[in-house]
């Protein structure tokens, strides 16, 4: 639980924080602890991608989440944002 919560809190930012509409991911598919971690969270496959890990093969599970699909687990504030948003591109 204690990934979900971590996952839920650093989405939060962006999806309530700053705007973002999108956010994208990935595990290759021989992580299915991280796979499962991004289901809870609402991400939804979009697609595969193949790459060379130490010359070996590897799959990766590419995963989209829309800002309209998420819903935290747990209770996230944000305090003080702000000042922090030209850091961001954001006025």
């Amino acid at each position: 639980m204690a990934g979900v919560r971590e996952r839920a809190a650093a989405l939060h930012l962006p999806f309530a924080g700053l705007g973002a509409q999108t956010a994208v991911s990935g595990a290759f598919l021989d992580n299915p602890a991280s796979l499962a971690v991004s289901g809870r969270l609402g991400y939804r496959p979009d697609g595969l991608s193949v790459h060379q890990v130490r010359g070996q093969r590897v799959v990766q599970q590419r995963l989209r989440l829309d800002r309209d699909s998420f819903t935290s687990p747990v209770p996230v504030e944000i305090h003080d944002l702000q000042p922090c948003l030209p850091h961001f591109g954001l006025r």
